[in-house]
């Protein structure tokens, strides 16, 4: 699974929409996990999301 590091400013985008979940992702979906870096330089796994591609 490839890890996507995203500033905390990108973290704030809207995961609302999309669906936070364990299940295999569906036809045209694809599964990301999103990173985000602290102050502190400590990784932070924010959600594992589904994005519609």
């Amino acid at each position: 699974m490839k890890v996507w590091k995203v500033t905390p400013n990108e973290a704030k985008l809207d995961i609302q929409q999309y669906e936070v979940s364990t299940r295999k992702p569906k036809k045209g979906e694809v599964c990301v996990r999103i990173h985000a870096t602290s102050i502190n330089k400590r990784d932070l796994d924010i959600a594992k999301v589904f994005i519609k591609m």
